[in-house]
């Protein structure tokens, strides 16, 4: 007997069998095979099909060397259950009657298949997908993922692509930004009424400590604007002082 494994539904058997005479020299069936001569059973029970069945002797003209190729597309082959192909042909060998149990096998009743939208849990129960240690993968989503993720622990190498939008706050730890990639002048630049980029006043460090001398233009500004101030003053007179 031979076991051929647990297959897919509706695949094909292929199994083989030898016919030798009472020295074991190779010989042939006393004739022609017939479907009729082989039977698969199910789960044991007595009744039977020979539907699928294809017997193939002396295959490729070897005497003595025969296939047998079952297709399982028949509704009698089904998953969940255990199946034998008999052999009680009327032919003899060697002029001996004979009866053989050619190979037995199984349709999806050794392992759980994921069919359609079924999907086995992956990881202990209640594990979920932790301790998962997965090689490093290139794909593509181009659907959606809903839902949150908790928390990512170790380092993200990169993002390529523009990321969308961030709908809810970031918390990033005190050195989450370094120095090297932050810059003020860019990250937050200050700009004038009349759209300009404003520039740091005086040299850089120096800030508002070495304007260099105010130019013509300012200084008429501020000439005005005290000669102003003081023909607007009152000043009081003595009597109002004293």
């Amino acid at each position: 007997m031979n076991y051929l494994g647990d297959f897919a539904e509706d695949e094909t058997i292929y199994t083989w069998f030898t016919t030798n005479d009472a020295d074991g020299g190779r010989v042939a069936f006393s004739a022609a095979l017939e479907t009729a001569d082989f039977e698969v059973i199910k789960d044991g029970n007595a009744t039977g099909t020979t539907a699928g069945i294809t017997p193939d002797e002396d295959f490729d003209s070897k005497t003595g060397i025969h296939k047998v190729t079952v297709a399982t597309t028949d509704a009698f082959y089904v998953t969940g259950s255990d199946y034998a192909l008999l052999m009680y042909p009327d032919e003899t060998v060697d002029s001996q009657s004979v009866a053989h149990v050619v190979a037995t096998w199984s349709i999806e009743n050794r392992y759980q298949m994921q069919t359609g939208d079924s999907f086995a849990r992956i990881g202990a129960a209640g594990a979920g997908l932790t301790a998962i240690d997965l090689p490093n993968q290139t794909m593509d989503i181009t659907g959606s993922l809903s839902g949150s993720v908790g928390s990512v622990t170790g380092a993200v190498g990169s993002v390529t692509g523009a990321v969308g939008s961030v709908t809810a706050g970031v918390d990033l730890a005190d050195d989450a930004i370094k120095a090297a990639k932050f810059d003020e002048s860019t990250a937050f630049p200050l700009t004038a009424v009349n759209g300009s980029t404003l520039t740091e006043a005086g040299g850089t460090g120096d800030h508002l400590t070495d304007l260099g001398g105010m130019s013509t233009t300012m200084k008429g500004q501020v000439n005005t604007e005290a000669d102003a101030a003081l023909s607007d003053y009152d000043a009081p007179t003595k009597t109002e002082m004293d």
